[in-house]
């Protein structure tokens, strides 16, 4: 059922990702560029954001502390996935690999390499503080509006 926590949760946590998609974006700009990834990672934010901290909206400042962290975790690492689930596409078209098990396997790895390489501090910083003004206006909201 929706409430108002779980739609401003939905929506700060859409922006975050969007922003910090944006930074990522940027870092491939020159190697490869990434269409929609943004956009993309934004409705996922939508959905994680919802379901997440949405769930948990109005429980306390304390709770929101938590749900801030796990859900900016869970949202961090579905991305990844789907990016790299999308790469792994992007390369099985070009034939690079013998079978269908063997590319399911290499979404691990290139998960592995794509967080290497964006774990930077802009990246994580902006994540982080993101996610926690997204869960603190969420709080907020769940708090105001039961």
């Amino acid at each position: 059922m929706p409430t108002v926590g779980k739609v401003v949760a939905a929506i700060c946590f859409a922006a975050a990702a969007f922003y910090v998609s944006l930074l990522v974006q940027d870092m491939y700009a020159e190697e490869r560029p990434f269409h929609n990834i943004a956009w993309i990672n934004a409705c996922l934010g939508v959905i994680v954001g919802w379901r997440v901290a949405g769930s948990k909206a109005g429980t306390g400042w304390n709770a929101a502390i938590g749900y801030w962290l796990t859900t900016t975790t869970a949202l961090f690492v579905v991305c990844l996935f789907a990016n790299s689930f999308g790469e792994m596409i992007r390369q099985s078209m070009r034939m690079q690999y013998d079978g269908p098990i063997e590319g399911i396997v290499d979404i691990a790895s290139i998960m592995w390499k794509y967080g290497q390489e964006i774990a930077t501090q802009e990246v994580l910083g902006s994540a982080l503080v993101g996610g926690l003004i997204a869960a603190l206006a969420t709080e907020f909201f769940g708090r105001r509006f039961p």
